[in-house]
């Protein structure tokens, strides 16, 4: 008897190291071939990155080891040390995880059992081991309708996981009416974010400005804790109302050279294949991925996969698009003028009236060939008519009226020429500022004059396109003169006298005739 004593003794010393782990001051108790573990205190849940919470429940082995090829965990799962599933273990544990969306919201039961190993040559059956804990119920707090809200929104903060009834605070001021001095805080499961709180937290504009909203923006840190005795809980909570401060545009657009009062937010574009971008800036400032997608409605514009602060505008039509932004009762817009010119070379009838008017050395008001007692040559009026409507009134300046010219010419069997040269009008010629009919204008009358030359020749092809802030804001126009003339013994003869809105083909030579 002895012998088994000490031999007894030794196992447990080997084996089990301890005969509790983890356990506090609980231990085994046995019932013939039995061995069953109750924890008297309740286990606390873990919180989880995710939002869920988990579990632990572990203990060593009783009089004998656990046999790891045994054993079951309800709810949960079971694992015995060292990750051991066959074979002899010293100790066990039992783990539950939940879901931030099945969270229990009371206390629940976690049960263990399995079989033990008993010394070789051991009579009977096979021992049996059962364990059992309460798991506390998990405290959290919820918030209804959301966390995340716009300015004006009430929001009620619910303590979850019975027993909820709790005491508060709201920015590390306690929950209680701090009107009356001997006011207690008060005891609850739930409070709300309103006008009573603010009132009641003294926290009231006096006087109280036009339009203020309860709750106002800012970020608001919750936390409460149960009325428990000996096992009071905490929890908190982050609530975020939100106010729409402003809309900007942070791409393909800019107001350089565009016109706004106090009471305008216009931008410009030139038309072209990409987008203008806008962005609703909110108080406080938040992470985009945060934000719910209902936060801001939005009008005019597309939204834009992933981004709820923000909206864009296809640059592909000409056009005046309004982007409004509306959270709660605050409203924001921009008008957005995608721009463009659509050019009209008037060679023939009369100019335009808002045009610089030629002289008439240079045809008078006619345009087309013309020829006077000094020059011979002819002349054209560009019209842009600019897009959307009314951009007359939004982008007034940054226009240029452009063009390059190829020439070759012969001048008493002197020949000049030039490859896209830069043949820009004077600022005399031009009218680059809209009209309110939303037009611009340039005037352009090629020329040469017959003094001191007895044979002319002249071949030339314009391009002409219009830049706003040195974008191309049109397609190209085409327009050509050509000319040619003699003199012999002061008779002067033109051979011909020619303007198109095509391009011509140069010729390598002079002509003939």
């Amino acid at each position: 008897m002895y012998h088994q004593l000490l031999k007894r003794t030794f196992f447990l010393m080997t084996l089990c190291g301890s005969v509790m782990l983890s356990a506090g001051d609980d231990a085994w108790s046995k019932s013939g071939s039995h061995y069953s573990y109750t924890r008297t205190g309740k286990i606390a849940p873990e919180s989880l990155p995710d939002g869920g919470i988990k579990y632990t429940f572990s203990l060593g082995c009783p009089e004998y080891p656990f046999d790891a090829g045994t054993g079951s965990c309800t709810p949960g799962d079971l694992e015995y040390s060292g990750g051991a599933t066959s074979g002899s273990a010293s100790g066990v544990t039992g783990t539950v995880e939940y879901g931030k969306d099945e969270l229990p919201t009371s206390d629940t039961s976690m049960s263990m059992s399995g079989k033990l190993i008993p010394p070789e040559g051991a009579e009977g059956s096979q021992p049996t081991w059962s364990a059992s804990a309460t798991l506390q119920s998990p405290f959290w707090l919820e918030a209804s309708p959301s966390n995340m809200v716009k300015a004006g929104t009430a929001v009620t903060i619910t303590a979850k996981g019975d027993p909820t009834e709790s005491t508060w605070t709201i920015d590390g001021t306690d929950w209680k009416d701090h009107s009356q001095s001997n006011s207690k805080p008060y005891k609850t499961s739930s409070i709300t974010l309103n006008r009573n709180m603010w009132d009641k937290l003294k926290w009231t504009p006096n006087p109280l400005p036009t339009d203020y909203l309860f709750p106002p923006a800012g970020t608001y840190s919750i936390s409460a804790t149960t009325t428990e005795e000996g096992s009071a809980r905490s929890a908190g909570i982050t609530v975020t109302v939100v106010e729409l401060t402003s809309l900007s545009v942070v791409a393909g657009a800019t107001q350089t050279n565009v016109t706004n009062t106090a009471n305008s937010n216009n931008w410009a574009a030139v038309k072209g294949n990409d987008y203008i971008v806008v962005k609703a800036n909110i108080s406080p400032s938040i992470p985009e991925d945060k934000v719910p997608s209902d936060l801001i409605q939005w009008t005019g514009g597309e939204a834009i996969a992933g981004q709820p602060l923000h909206r864009r505008v296809s640059k592909a039509t000409s056009q005046k698009t309004t982007v409004k932004a509306t959270c709660g009762n605050v409203e924001k817009e921009v008008d957005l003028w995608v721009i463009w010119a659509n050019i009209t070379i008037h060679t023939s009838g009369k100019q335009p009236s808002d045009a610089k008017q030629l002289g008439s050395e240079h045809g008078g008001t006619n345009l087309g060939p013309y020829e006077s007692s000094t020059r011979v040559g002819a002349s054209m009026t560009l019209e842009a008519t600019l897009t959307p409507s009314g951009i007359n009134g939004i982008v007034k300046t940054g226009w240029k009226i452009k063009r390059s010219l190829n020439y070759r010419d012969w001048r008493d069997g002197i020949k000049t020429e030039a490859t896209n040269q830069n043949d820009d009008s004077y600022s005399s010629w031009v009218v680059d500022i809209p009209t309110t009919s939303d037009k611009i204008y340039d005037t352009d009358a090629p020329n040469h004059t017959k003094t001191f030359i007895n044979f002319a020749e002249s071949h030339n092809n314009f391009v002409q396109w219009i830049e706003w802030n040195s974008d191309r804001a049109s397609d190209d126009a085409n327009w050509s003169v050509e000319y040619k003339y003699t003199n012999a013994g002061g008779v002067y003869t033109k051979i011909y006298n020619r303007i198109s809105t095509n391009h011509i083909t140069i010729p390598q030579n002079p002509t003939n005739p």
